[in-house]
């Protein structure tokens, strides 16, 4: 599927003669990886990032490449590539899973990333205000509670005396 929203050819002529050479690498490498690592679909259904399989399977080592031409070709093997680039549209193949599964799981991935970062960050956000006495642990009891009834008053509740 090519890019809905920039339109074919344009964002490629920027590009320079490396990127093109890495877009060009990436996509065969995708071929290569299916028949050479075809565990890496299994490691992708079983929760494992593209990071994480680029990782464990050395793939920048092994082929001399980018760990962003590594997570390329990693997902070309497994989503298949379909002429994506304008500029090598005559290149097709097709993936090791069917396109809307590789979708979906990759959406699963991000929204678990989601809620790994989110929970850390908020976790250590929490604790730095605990620890610097801002926010609501700078405020005295009787301004907690004042707080606490605007709060219920601002949600549309009454308050009970």
């Amino acid at each position: 599927m090519a890019n809905k929203f920039i339109l074919p050819g344009i964002f490629e002529t920027n590009l320079e003669p490396s990127q093109k050479a890495a877009i060009r690498h990436g996509i065969y490498l995708g071929i290569i990886l299916q028949t050479q690592h075809p565990g890496i679909e299994e490691d992708f259904r079983d929760g494992k990032s593209l990071r994480e399989i680029v990782e464990e399977h050395n793939f920048e080592e092994k082929f001399g490449i980018s760990h962003s031409t590594a997570q390329m070709a990693v997902t070309y093997a497994l989503r298949g590539y379909r002429g994506d680039w304008e500029m090598f549209k005559e290149i097709f193949y097709e993936g090791l899973m069917e396109p809307e599964d590789y979708t979906r799981i990759s959406e699963e991935h991000h929204v678990e990333q989601g809620r790994k970062l989110g929970k850390e960050v908020g976790y250590k956000s929490g604790q730095l205000t605990l620890e610097r006495k801002t926010g609501v642990h700078a405020m005295s009891y009787i301004e907690k509670h004042k707080a606490g009834q605007k709060g219920i008053l601002e949600q549309g509740h009454t308050l009970v005396k």
